[in-house]
């Protein structure tokens, strides 16, 4: 679930209810809490996520605070540009330094490296480091498909 779902009233019913009902039917749970600024906006919302995985950068890591990640989520995978990422899961801490990229446009690092961590997810936090670190290696060695002017 993406965070704006949840932090935009018009969508946020829908978001809980989605996120109710993948647990239910036992799916694993994932909640990217989306931008820093307005997360910061509404941050006692996110006082009734929890999911299986959250997937803060860097910024909305230090909106959300340690403590309240740990209630939010089983597993917290924080992104850093530039300094790679981590996953924790309160017992087990891992980083991985970002790979290595001739970069261009940063445009789309972060789903990039979400998508290839939970392509491998089931293969463990090792794997799915690698992975999400990699895709985002490529995601910013190319310029983004975003149209002139909507940076």
């Amino acid at each position: 679930v993406s965070g704006y779902a949840l932090l935009r009233e018009s969508s946020r019913a829908a978001a809980f209810a989605w996120l109710d009902a993948a647990r239910a039917a036992g799916a694993r749970t994932v909640v990217d809490p989306a931008s820093a600024v307005p997360l910061a906006a509404a941050v006692a919302v996110f006082e009734r996520v929890r999911c299986d995985l959250l997937l803060p950068n860097a910024a909305e890591a230090d909106v959300l605070g340690a403590e309240r990640m740990r209630t939010i989520a089983a597993e917290v995978v924080v992104t850093r540009g530039a300094d790679g990422a981590s996953w924790s899961d309160g017992v087990r801490d891992l980083h991985v330094a970002a790979a290595p990229a001739a970069v261009v446009d940063t445009t789309g690092a972060g789903d990039a490296f979400a998508a290839g961590f939970l392509s491998d997810w089931a293969r463990g936090p090792d794997a799915a480091l690698a992975t999400g670190v990699g895709w985002a290696a490529q995601a910013v060695s190319a310029m983004s498909s975003r149209p002139a002017g909507s940076h």
